[in-house]
């Protein structure tokens, strides 16, 4: 009994030294295997002088330049043209190219084009001046990823019929990628032109260690959204806390300092504060745009004022009351006018937990 156990056994040690055996063999197979993969470029000019067959070839030889030894076993396998069959109608006299490639490892695409959030207008009004700006454009792009350019074009996007913007090609780990976000705002900003609200937005994501790359505005009737792109190791997806009613634009402005400098003393990073007119109420909105993942919050104590005056007399008690009573981390207290029931409340601005 015991001499047919000890067979059983041995025969067991066998059998699972074979089978790991097996595996790591398979494993070793596995590892040499050639992967295959595409990358595709759409709404490239016509370029003069070649054919788009030609252009193609040239650009899969770039390719396999710009990758050289990083991707062991990389080749290019076939290069085409192909007609991109989309809702959106293409650009007039535009390529859309394939390239197919084998190697130990697939590609790792960087791009302007693949940022989350479509910009609502194109930066540039013609090519030329697309063409002027992308030469700005490409050095941010490269000193902010830590990778070099494979290649940049400018193209009319499919999602407008006027305007052009730049794209830029780029493969590897970056130090920081592009992203797009967007910021809806319900009504006209107020207190800034464009080129201040931009820089105050861009100061904003300073905070944060990113860098604004472009930022526009669409308005829509009594909506607003701003959609910026920036450069950063992750995407903001920024959230815009609408923080009280005002009576007025001089009202809220005045807010705005006093709010920003009570975040900034409390070492809350914020994209910015800023006012905005509401066109349906007729009155002004103070918004605080903050890091998605590290949202505010707003709480409302239920004591009401008659009056703007008497509310503005009235908040620091009850913000004391609330951070020395109820152990609230209070950062700023403001007056909000409810429009609905006709009178003022405190809005207090509180750190997150």
């Amino acid at each position: 009994m015991k001499t047919s156990q000890g067979k059983k056994s041995q025969m067991m040690i066998a059998i699972s030294a074979t089978a790991m055996a097996a595996l790591a063999v398979a494993n070793a197979a596995f590892a040499g295997e050639e992967t295959q993969g595409s990358y595709r470029l759409r709404d490239i000019p016509a370029q003069e002088g070649q054919s788009c067959e030609e252009f193609a070839m040239n650009l899969g030889q770039q390719l396999k330049d710009y990758v050289g030894g990083s991707i062991a076993g990389f080749d290019v396998l076939e290069t085409r043209c192909f007609q991109d069959i989309s809702t959106m109608p293409a650009p007039k006299n535009a390529w859309n190219v394939e390239i197919t490639y084998a190697g130990d490892a697939q590609l790792k695409r960087v791009s302007t084009n693949d940022t989350g959030v479509s910009m609502f207008q194109p930066a540039y009004k013609d090519r030329e001046s697309c063409e002027a700006g992308m030469a700005a454009e490409i050095p941010q792009f490269e000193r902010q990823t830590g990778l070099t350019k494979f290649f940049a074009y400018c193209t009319a996007p499919r999602y407008t019929s006027d305007g052009w913007e730049v794209s830029i090609e780029a493969f590897g780990t970056p130090r920081n990628r592009p992203f797009s976000d967007n910021l809806p705002v319900f009504g006209k900003i107020v207190g800034h032109t464009w080129e201040s609200f931009t820089a105050m937005l861009s100061a904003g994501l300073a905070k944060f260690g990113f860098e604004l790359a472009q930022a526009e505005m669409s308005s829509k009737l009594a909506f607003a959204e701003v959609v910026f792109r920036y450069y950063g190791d992750r995407s903001l997806s920024p959230h815009g806390h609408e923080v009280a009613y005002i009576p007025t634009p001089e009202q809220c402005l005045a807010e705005v300092t006093r709010v920003q400098t009570a975040l900034d003393q409390a070492g809350f990073k914020t994209l910015g504060v800023f006012c905005w007119g509401d066109r349906v109420q007729g009155l002004t909105q103070l918004e605080i745009a903050t890091d998605g993942d590290r949202a505010l919050r707003l709480a409302q104590p239920e004591t009401t004022y008659e009056t703007w005056e008497v509310c503005e007399a009235s908040r620091e008690g009850v913000a004391d009351n609330y951070r020395n009573r109820y152990k609230h981390n209070v950062i700023a207290a403001l007056c909000n006018y409810d429009w609905k029931n006709k009178y003022f409340n405190v809005t207090l601005v509180e750190q997150p937990r």
